[in-house]
């Protein structure tokens, strides 16, 4: 039963956090370019930039590289990943896997760090954190 009950807290913190992302997304300001080490994003105009290059990305694969980035480094839960890409924490891990795949041939096969069990995490170099 406690496995149970501590399923369901994990559920609902997932739940909430998606929430709040979501509202956040929704707001009426424009949406503000995204930059972290050598990959920029601007969600608006949905172009995206690595190491100078820009790239060309499917939508899937844009919103999956998008919800990634907004993470800066911490791991986002494949759960979470899913209900943004998708819509629904139904789909196979399979198909996101897929995805991630693509993104790593299109960028660099080292952007995008699998973390066991759990998610993903984008593994960029970010020059704001260091005070040179």
């Amino acid at each position: 039963m406690d496995d149970n009950a501590a399923l369901l807290a994990e559920l609902r913190a997932i739940r909430a956090t998606i929430k709040r992302i979501e509202t956040r997304l929704l707001d009426d300001e424009p949406p503000q370019v995204i930059e972290y080490g050598d990959l920029r994003i601007d969600p608006g105009r949905r172009l995206v930039w690595y190491r100078g290059r820009e790239i060309n990305l499917a939508e899937t694969e844009f919103k999956l590289l998008l919800s990634l980035a907004e993470y800066r480094g911490q791991v986002a839960p494949f759960a979470i990943l899913m209900h943004r890409v998708w819509g629904s924490e139904d789909m196979g891990a399979g198909t996101l896997r897929w995805y991630v795949m693509a993104l790593r041939e299109k960028t660099d096969p080292g952007l995008i760090e699998n973390c066991r069990a759990v998610g993903y995490r984008l593994e960029v170099e970010d020059d704001s954190s260091n005070p040179t």
